[in-house]
């Protein structure tokens, strides 16, 4: 697959490798009175240099929750022990 061409309108992203739509994020909150959410700063486009909860796309071979571990611990160095879904939408095969 050959890169697309830039278009003036905002950049294209092509990718080499099939790559499943859907994306898990991390919400990770601290067990104070006041509790703080922990936060990162985009380093890639889009949105370079905007905050953000750690994730990103799924791997073909991966689950949910094995993403959000792993995009947590690519982005912030953190391992956690425990994981809640807090929200998935429902999808069916046909879409």
């Amino acid at each position: 697959m050959s890169p697309a061409s830039p278009d003036p309108s905002g950049p294209v992203f092509s990718y080499r490798y099939p790559r499943a739509a859907v994306t898990a994020d991390a919400v990770v909150l601290t067990r104070e009175p006041r509790p703080r959410v922990l936060l990162i700063r985009r380093r890639l486009p889009p949105f370079a240099g905007a905050w953000a909860f750690p994730g990103g796309f799924i791997e073909m071979d991966e689950t949910l929750e094995q993403s959000a571990r792993r995009e947590l611990r690519e982005e912030t160095g953190l391992e956690v022990d425990t994981l809640a879904k807090l929200a998935w939408p429902e999808v069916s095969e046909s879409e």
